[in-house]
């Protein structure tokens, strides 16, 4: 492979003959000369050859000679002021590039890394096609090497440096074919398996998809990563995404957790875990992994459907990180819409929004009004029933103790119980209004109560109590004369 290509050619005058030197590169010659002895010698100038290659030398052998002695300073020394001197001598040279280029086509055979840390050295100074695609064939020489002859942290440490260098370099295929062509020795190599599935996440979820498909880099994977992809069957819940947040980052955390929301196994969505992804999701982070895994992706992947494989207590969690992370945003609470509506035939969904609602409540992150707004489009979507929405109200209001601050929540189930007559509620909460409605002195709240209580009383044959629970009722009716 060659990276040398055609340059401009050398500028002329208008009656067309060469430019003459001028008096400065005429002095740069002469002075040049005086480099010739120690240069036969092969003592080492950089500085002087810095210094006569930045001037106006334009003698073709000896701006070559030197750029040539300067450009193996620039190899040994990593010398990135001298790459650039040459590389600019280089640019208005067509000559001095075609001999340079054939040095650096002769050392991609050698020592490829000194090519590539060269040409990205005149890179930085701006862009430039030739230039690129000799950094991109230095790259492929070094990629080629690393995972030929180098171990795993020499191979990964090259493919960091290439996902790193900026897009308009064009640099991405050579990262697909580097990943690939690493493949091999990552089924040998736990450690480099997982590297390669941590930058595949950020960088190529082409590749990615083929890793995850290869039995024999997944199976020599270190656990918790082995596991997470392989074993996780969904049977009980453990800690092994956790594991991974901790000692991998975030990448890998969410590599599992996308993986076994994909096949459906809730082993890994602990409550712990779903708290850490709600905990990316909500600071903005991981925007910069491909779609399918970033935060918002498996939570969508939760609520679609994880009533058929989440554990209850991990939808328990959910919904109440829903209701009560910090500021509540109309995206919070759409989530919570959806979450809700995929659970409508959950058996347990009830006991799940009540308890998610409660830990709300108590945080104070929500208000009572909050609650009756939501369960209220709840049930206006058809996602609950009256019968759900009832049950939810009395949960709510047993926590919050019937106090007066939960005066809009009881007059919602006042009103829903007038209006559902099938809707049943227990004695002891329709008591529980009556005393409510006696002491707020609430006519809505006495009438509904009054009016159930009463209904329940027809049954009760005995007659000693009977006249209790009438005297009860009497007594707790005193403040308003009509229903008196």
């Amino acid at each position: 492979m060659v990276i040398m290509s055609t340059m401009p050619t050398t500028p002329k005058n208008n009656n067309g003959t060469e430019q003459t030197e001028t008096a400065a590169s005429q002095t740069s010659n002469a002075n040049g000369a005086a480099l010739d002895t120690p240069l036969s010698q092969g003592d080492l100038l950089p500085e002087a050859l810095k210094s006569a290659l930045s001037g106006g030398l334009n003698d073709p052998e000896r701006l070559r000679r030197y750029a040539e002695r300067l450009l193996y300073h620039a190899f040994d020394q990593r010398d990135t002021d001298a790459a650039k001197i040459i590389a600019q001598r280089m640019d208005a040279d067509p000559e001095l590039d075609a001999a340079i280029a054939d040095i650096l086509n002769t050392q991609l055979q050698v020592q490829p890394d000194t090519v590539y840390l060269f040409v990205r050295a005149r890179l930085s100074s701006g862009l430039d096609a030739r230039w690129l695609n000799r950094l991109r064939a230095a790259a492929l020489f070094s990629l080629r090497v690393a995972i030929n002859d180098g171990d795993p942290e020499t191979i990964l440490n090259w493919l960091k440096l290439i996902a790193r260098e900026p897009a308009n370099y064009g640099m991405t295929d050579i990262l697909h074919q580097g990943i690939l062509a690493a493949q091999p020795r990552a089924q040998r190599s736990g450690v480099l398996g997982q590297a390669l599935l941590a930058l595949s996440v950020k960088r190529d979820p082409a590749a990615l998809e083929i890793l995850l498909n290869d039995t024999a880099l997944l199976t020599a994977l270190p656990d918790p990563l082995r596991y997470a992809l392989t074993d996780a069957d969904g049977s009980k819940s453990d800690d092994a995404a956790l594991t991974l947040l901790e000692t991998s980052g975030p990448e890998l955390f969410l590599l599992a957790l996308a993986q076994a929301a994909k096949h459906g196994k809730g082993t890994l969505f602990t409550p712990e875990a779903v708290d850490q992804l709600w905990s990316l999701y909500s600071s903005g982070s991981c925007v910069h992994l491909n779609e399918a895994y970033r935060p918002i992706a498996i939570i969508n992947d939760c609520i679609e459907d994880g009533a058929d494989w989440l554990p209850t207590e991990t939808l328990r969690a959910l919904l109440t990180l829903m209701l009560t992370s910090g500021e509540v945003t109309e995206k919070s609470n759409e989530l919570l819409r959806e979450l809700i509506h995929n659970l409508r035939d959950y058996a347990e969904v009830t006991d799940l929004l009540e308890s998610a609602l409660q830990s709300a409540l108590e945080s104070g992150e929500r208000t009572p009004n909050d609650a009756l707004d939501l369960v209220g489009g709840l049930l206006a979507a058809g996602n609950i029933t009256e019968h759900q929405a009832v049950d939810v109200y009395v949960g709510l209001l047993a926590a919050l103790d019937w106090d007066a601050e939960s005066l809009p929540l009881m007059e919602q189930l006042a009103r829903t119980v007038l209006q559902e007559p099938d809707v049943e509620i227990s004695r002891d909460v329709q008591w529980r209004l009556l005393r409510a409605a006696s002491e707020l002195k609430v006519e809505l709240l006495a009438k509904v109560a009054s009016k159930r209580l009463l209904a329940e009383l027809d049954a009760v044959e005995d007659e000693a109590e009977l006249c209790e629970h009438l005297m009860r009722l009497f007594n707790k009716l005193q403040w308003n004369s009509h229903l008196r």
